[in-house]
């Protein structure tokens, strides 16, 4: 009896054994496995320009779900099951001339895992005209570009004699790019054209350059200046015409007679100017028939000069370079200016063409203002006055404003240049992007003058009381 009942204790202890070792490992399985996504590859998707697809494959811990954050951007499958899985990611052509780029956005639960598809820009390269007409005298032609892409150019053989430039890139952005070319003069009395071929891998543009024939006269200098001792000049030409040279009606001009010279070079005899004062003619080359009429000045400055060309130069704004030729007869002499705001640096000696050089700061005032350049040499003295016209000359805004940092807005044009007056007191030459910070107490008037400007945009009125766009 007693072993009976050990034996029935020992079988209930069993099975209360098994069923607590089966609610154990059931309960182990049914544990939530946690959300997790495996890319197979960390390198980001790229679709080409002209459109297609791409594939990205993933490990998922459980269920998914694949989106985009922008139309363009299709993406299937857009849901699958736990396990090893694959989307593929699609686009149409892309027209923009820039690339673009969407988000892939894989989700299992609540972990997701974001992904950037590009695709590539569509690239371009155009000419704005097809078309360029030339005169006969030739001169300097721009092409404007249009391009995305570093792109070459070549002018093709027959006219590379006549249509030279320096070789020029353009930027990545799709943006216009001036290419410029200098035209000879056509002497063959006949039209000619040439082709000029803009070139980036598959993509080309073509500008034909048309240059008018016919009558030509051309000549080498316009201008011509002569001590007061006089002498002999020599006005060399070309010309695919029979002309005729008139001289003017004084008596301190003749031509010299010499079959040793061309019929392209005509020498003339220049008295000595024995006056105080200089002395002006005009020499005329002419074909009546074929309407040209070309002319040479002459001038002879007074006794005893140092020699510049002009009595009065004027400058811009935004100030610069001025430079002329100085011709003395003097052992020496020496460069003055009146104001500070013209600087030189020059000393000379002997019978010579001196270039001068000076630098013209930027004039911060409204009105104009002007300075005397005196070049000395022993007694003889001559002036040069230079004009600079002031802000009032440029396109301007006024921007009455309460902020303590303060930003220039955007300008656009061509060689912008500018002076900026911050309304305390303070000014700087423009820049784009510029900005100030204040130290006294608003309200600040900025005055900004700009040389090239077609187009102002203000980005953030936050703190602008006041905009006068009235002499813009």
């Amino acid at each position: 009896m007693k072993t009976s009942r050990y034996n029935i204790l020992l079988v209930l202890w069993a099975l209360m054994l098994l069923v607590a070792c089966s609610d154990s490992s059931s309960d182990e399985s049914e544990k939530p496995v946690a959300p997790s996504i495996t890319l197979d590859t960390e390198i980001p998707p790229v679709i080409v320009a002209e459109g297609g697809m791409v594939a990205v494959g993933f490990k998922a811990s459980a269920d998914w779900t694949a989106t985009s954050d922008q139309p363009w951007c299709i993406v299937s499958p857009a849901s699958g099951k736990a396990g090893n899985a694959t989307v593929t990611v699609s686009a149409e052509k892309n027209e923009d001339y820039n690339e673009r780029n969407a988000t892939l956005i894989l989700r299992v639960g609540t972990v997701q895992k974001k992904i950037t598809v590009t695709q590539k820009q569509n690239d371009a390269l155009t000419v704005t005209a097809d078309k360029i007409e030339v005169a006969t005298k030739g001169g300097e032609i721009t092409v404007e570009v249009k391009a995305n892409v570093t792109f070459e150019y070549e002018v093709e053989e027959e006219a590379a004699g006549w249509i030279v430039s320096a070789r020029t890139g353009a930027p990545r952005a799709l943006t216009t790019s001036e290419v410029k070319f200098d035209i000879s003069p056509n002497e063959e009395g006949k039209n000619r054209q040439g082709r000029i071929v803009f070139s980036s891998g598959a993509l080309k543009s073509t500008v034909t350059v048309y240059q008018e024939g016919g009558s030509l006269l051309l000549l080498s200098k316009e201008e011509y200046t002569v001590s007061s001792g006089g002498g002999e000049i020599v006005i060399e030409l070309r010309s695919n015409v029979d002309y005729e040279m008139v001289l003017p009606d004084v008596d301190w001009l003749t031509e010299v007679k010499t079959k040793a010279l061309s019929s392209y070079s005509r020498r003339i005899t220049v008295l000595p100017n024995e006056g105080y004062d200089a002395r002006t003619a005009e020499i005329y080359f002419v074909n009546e028939l074929q309407g040209i009429r070309e002319k040479v000045n002459i001038v002879q400055v007074q006794k005893d000069a140092v020699l510049v060309a002009r009595e009065e130069y004027d400058m811009p704004q935004k100030g610069g370079v001025l430079g002329f030729e100085l011709n003395t007869n003097v052992e020496t002499f020496d460069v003055e200016c009146s104001e500070t705001w013209i600087r030189k640096a020059l000393k000379g000696r002997g019978l010579t063409a001196y270039p001068l050089s000076f630098v013209v700061e930027a004039n911060p005032e409204e009105a104009s203002r002007s300075a005397i350049i005196t070049i000395i040499g022993g007694q003889a003295k001559q002036q040069v006055e230079v004009v600079q016209a002031g802000l009032s000359s440029l396109k301007r805004i006024t921007i009455v404003h309460s902020n303590r940092m303060f930003s220039i807005p955007r300008f656009r044009g061509s060689d912008l240049t500018g002076l900026i007056k911050w309304g305390d007191g303070k000014s700087e030459e423009y820049a784009d992007g510029i900005s100030h910070t204040y130290t006294t107490d608003p309200p600040y008037t900025v005055v900004v003058g700009m040389n090239g400007a077609e187009e102002v945009t203000l980005h953030d009125l936050s703190g602008v009381e006041e905009v006068d766009f009235s002499k813009f």
